[in-house]
Formats: structure tokens, C-alpha cells, sequence
């Protein structure tokens, strides 16, 4: 894995629109409700045959359609139209920092953090040959974001997985004996601190991490839970939507969506956790995030190649 030569700014992106109070990423609400969690395992999920060859033909014709040139950004600007338009998704070591990356606090900016960004740049090594993820100007280039869904389990993607231009995966999601489902490519690995692996699974040398910084964040869900407020802050999922839209044309997701009438059925591909620990967690809007990325499947903007948030291959 090869740490690249810059900082992740990607939050930039995101900070504009959220910063108006645009509701539409309300992704994160804290609540002071006492959790009783619960450690029974999840039922032995079985896939239809006949689901998973609509899914692999349905993968097939998004990888050999047409590619539409920076289809995925352009309609998300439309979606969120204060966004930021022209960003550079990473801060590198050698060049001036914007004075817009301070002006809000983690996730969304490093307010108040100037001083610690400039000695954080400066530890990192002289740059290399290596470039950073891009999108290239002479090719029509496709993303897909891996989450970490149960819903991966059986459906035997590695293969199509591994054929997507840019392929970011979250968090400490594994591969090895999961590749069959997953693939055991990565290009980006994008976590927070505590979400870290802490044995690096991506034998690719050119592997970007992607750290994204909550520390600040954190400090405010405190304050939010003794007030009994709401924190608005965008899921690691939706940071990586945001990151791929900036260096490829076209998004797709896999492994994506809580199918919360299943409380029995696998949350992880590679764990026995089941559905229904979603339901007893307060950390994340799983209905807003859902409807937010609904709206973004059903009206093109990003695919959902596994159909967990929206099927757009399936008959009903």
C-alpha cells in the first residue's frame, strides 16, 4: 500500500453545500437513547441463482455501455448546486493551501486546524514518479465505490469488480478469501481512524489511503448528545461517492443499502453480524442516507450495481 504524497481534501466538496444548510446529506443524529446491543449471529444467507445472473448481467452492460464524460459530477452538482466546482480532491506537501479549507470543521474542512495540516504535510516523503488517482482527460473513466454489505455474500462480483478503472473500497473491508465476491483489486482505501485496518489486506503498490479526519466532528457529537441536538455529518460512504465523482466520469456502488425487514440476514459480507444491529445503532440516518441515494440511482446519476438501495434491473 502506498501512502500518497498529499493530505485528503475531498471534504471540500461537500462542505460547500452542507455549509448552506442544504439538508440533503442530514446523514448522522446523535441521540443520548441508551443501545442494547444484542450478539446473535446472522442467518445462513442463500442467493437466488436467478438473482445473481441479473445482477452479472446487469454489471456487464454498465461496464460495456457507452461511458458518458463526467456524467456522474455534472448531475450532482445539478442535485447540490452550491457545491464546489473546481476542486482537487488531495492537498499535496508542495503547494499553498486554499484559505476556503478552514473555514468549516472536520469532516467538512480543517477550521482551526491550519498549523496542524502544514506540519502534517510536511511529514510526508518528497513526491514520487507514482501519479495520484486523476480523471484522465483522453479516456472515459468508471469508479465503483465497495461497501461492505452483506448483500455481497454469494453474488461472486470479484471478477467485474476488478474491471471497473477505479475501484475504492471503505474501512477495513477485506479480501483474500472474499475476493470470489469482492475482487482483490483496490486503487483507494478510504477510512477513518478507528475504522483502520489493522493488518493491510491490499497487496496492490500503488494503493492510495485516504485518511478522513472526524476528530473535530467528534467533539461536536458530544456537545450534540448532552443538548440532545442533531449533528449533520456525511457517512464514509457518501464521502467515497463524493471523492469518486471527482476522478471518474461514471459511479457505480456495490454492496450498499440496510435491508431492515431482514433482521437476520448478514450486515457484513465478511462477519456474522446480522441486520438487525442497524435497527439498535443511533450514529447514522440509515432511512435519510437511503432516500438520498434513491434519488441519485433512480435519476442517474450513480449506478447501484447490486440493488440493495434501489433495483433498477429487477422486473418489481
Amino acid at each position: 500500500m502506498r501512502f500518497p504524497l498529499c493530505w485528503t481534501g475531498h471534504r471540500r466538496g461537500l462542505a460547500a453545500c452542507l455549509g448552506l444548510g442544504l439538508g440533503l446529506l442530514s446523514l448522522v443524529s446523535i441521540s443520548l437513547q441508551l443501545i442494547r446491543t444484542e450478539t446473535r449471529e446472522a442467518v445462513e444467507l442463500h442467493v437466488s441463482p436467478a438473482y445473481k445472473q441479473l445482477v452479472h448481467e446487469y454489471v456487464r452492460r454498465v461496464l460495456e455501455g457507452p461511458c458518458r464524460p463526467r456524467g456522474t459530477r455534472q448531475n450532482l452538482l445539478a442535485e447540490l448546486p452550491a457545491s464546489s466546482r473546481n476542486i482537487w480532491p488531495f492537498l499535496r506537501r508542495d503547494e499553498p493551501l486554499s484559505g476556503d479549507l478552514f473555514v468549516y470543521p472536520p469532516p467538512f474542512g480543517f477550521q482551526g486546524l491550519k498549523d496542524k495540516v502544514e506540519d502534517l504535510l510536511q511529514l510526508l516523503p518528497d513526491q514520487d514518479s507514482e501519479p495520484l488517482p486523476e480523471r484522465s482527460s483522453s479516456k472515459c473513466h468508471r469508479c465503483v465505490v465497495v461497501g461492505n454489505g452483506g448483500i455481497l455474500r454469494g453474488l461472486e462480483l470479484g471478477r467485474l469488480i476488478n474491471r471497473f478503472d477505479t475501484i475504492i473500497r471503505l474501512n477495513s473491508g477485506p479480501l483474500q478469501e472474499f475476493s470470489v465476491d469482492v475482487g482483490n483489486r483496490t486503487s483507494v482505501r478510504m477510512s477513518y481512524p478507528e475504522g483502520t485496518p489493522l493488518h493491510w489486506v491490499d497487496s496492490d503498490p500503488h494503493t492510495v489511503f485516504v485518511a478522513v479526519v472526524y476528530k473535530r466532528a467528534d467533539l461536536s457529537w458530544t456537545s450534540a448528545m448532552i443538548n440532545r441536538l442533531s449533528v449533520n455529518v456525511p457517512t464514509l460512504g457518501v464521502s467515497a461517492l463524493n471523492l469518486a465523482s471527482l476522478l471518474c466520469d461514471e459511479v457505480s456502488l456495490v454492496g450498499f443499502g440496510y435491508n431492515l425487514s431482514q433482521p437476520g440476514v448478514p450486515l457484513h459480507y465478511y462477519d456474522h453480524l446480522p441486520m438487525s444491529l442497524m435497527q439498535q445503532q443511533k450514529m447514522h440516518n440509515v432511512n435519510q442516507e437511503t432516500e438520498f441515494l434513491q434519488r441519485l440511482v433512480r435519476e442517474g446519476t450513480i449506478t447501484d450495481l447490486t440493488g440493495g438501495v434501489h433495483c433498477s434491473f429487477c422486473s418489481s
